[in-house]
This record gives C-alpha cells, structure tokens and sequence, in this order.
C-alpha cells in the first residue's frame, strides 16, 4: 500500500474553505478537494484550529450574524471531519522553542508563523498549503514545499 504524503493546511486554507464570501473560497476548496483525491494525509495543529476558529468568529461580525456557539460547532465539526484530517502538536521541548526564534530571524516570520514550521519540520510534513505570502522565503529555500 502506498503510503500517504503530508499536507500541512494553514489556517487561512481552512477558513476559506468555511467562509463562503472569502475571495480564496474557490481555490481552498479546490486545494483541499486535490489533496483527498490524491490521498494526502491533511494535517493541521491546534495553533491552526485556534486561528480557524478565531477567523470564523470575526465572520460572524463581518455579516452581521448573531453568534450561535452551535454554528461554530458545526463548522468545527465539518472540518475534523474531512477524510485524512489529523491534528499534531509542536514540539514542547526547550531547544525547539529557540528554534522557533531562528526561523523567525532567518524566514522573517510572525511566531505563530515559525511554530507552523517548526510543527511541519519536526513531523516531517512533505508539504504547506497556505495563501500567506510571508512563507515564500521558506518556499524559496525549499525547507518546505508549498501544495499548489
């Protein structure tokens, strides 16, 4: 049996996804459509799932919908229950955390955004889907590979 490649889903790949009105709904829904069909394990950490959720909360305000903890429940629950979805954790250990501080110095990236990579180097994550422009230098370097 082959076994299955990795894709590290950022956060703005799933809210697009959940957010009907977002200018990238096409194409995640288009990215995470070809990962399944070509049986890429989708992966994503709790970090991720804070910023979704995080995300889907602010959509509420923009639309001007009353917050119902039950839709939020359900969009949650629809993305867990994509095909292949797993959730890792970063590394916790001391050394990793100054790593994330290299690779915000070496990548020009935000914390939560070397936490990422760190996440997808310590679990030896094939590859990233993300629309955020601030992974290009990564990309660039090919640390990691960006799904397309």
């Amino acid at each position: 049996m082959k076994s299955l490649k990795n894709c590290f889903l950022d956060s703005n790949i799933l809210i697009a996804f959940k957010i009907e009105f977002s200018p990238f709904h096409t194409q995640a829904i288009r990215i995470i459509t070809q990962c399944i069909e070509e049986k890429n394990a989708l992966v994503i950490s709790p970090l991720v799932l804070d910023e979704t959720i995080h995300s889907i909360l602010q959509s509420y305000r923009i639309v001007r919908k009353k917050f119902e903890y039950t839709d939020l429940r359900t969009a949650i629950t629809e993305l867990l229950l994509l095909p292949t979805l797993t959730i890792i954790n970063p590394p916790t250990d001391n050394r990793s955390q100054l790593t994330v501080i290299e690779y915000m110095k070496n990548y020009k990236l935000r914390p939560r955004d070397a936490y990422h990579l760190l996440t997808i180097k310590a679990h030896e994550i094939d590859s990233f889907a993300t629309f955020d422009r601030d992974f290009e230098r990564v990309f660039e370097k090919g640390i990691v590979s960006q799904f397309k």
